[in-house]
């Protein structure tokens, strides 16, 4: 998040929702915001396992996935299969922004997030649309290719 949308949400007396905030963030704030929610989602889930069946867990996984989505990307957007696990794909305190590059309508974020033995590298594609950034994908990048995985 940027400084000035951190202000805009917080300032005492001026009435700036989520939805006006949205509409000013960029694509690096977007990403990092994914990735908060993304950390949420999967710790939640991972707790939430251990109490659940495993068909009952996927099934919440999947829904409460597709809702978190809903707010970064546009309304038909079809996702990958989720995914989650005892280490999480993103986390904004290790996952860094490497570069953002847009151009007109589009952007793409590349991010790296060192771990012990393999560093993976993610590339968040954006599309600006209805005064706002969204996601498209976010693929896993590694010598042999694109994983998609959003």
């Amino acid at each position: 998040m940027t400084l000035l949308t951190g202000l805009l949400l917080c300032w005492p007396g001026l009435k700036v929702g989520a939805a006006q905030a949205a509409e000013m963030a960029s694509p690096a704030d977007i990403v990092v915001a994914f990735q908060t929610d993304y950390l949420r989602w999967n710790n939640q889930t991972m707790a939430a396992k251990a109490d659940q069946t495993s068909a009952d867990n996927m099934a919440m996984a999947e829904k409460t996935y597709r809702e978190m989505l809903k707010k970064y990307t546009l309304p038909d957007f079809v996702g990958e299969p989720v995914a989650y696990s005892s280490e999480p794909m993103h986390d904004p305190a290790k996952e860094k922004i490497v570069s953002v590059k847009t151009q007109g309508g589009a952007a793409v974020v590349v991010t790296k997030f060192p771990q012990q033995y393999y560093t993976p590298t993610y590339e968040y594609r954006l599309v600006y649309q209805q005064h706002r950034w969204y996601l498209t994908a976010v693929d896993l990048v590694d010598d042999d290719g694109k994983y998609p995985s959003l």
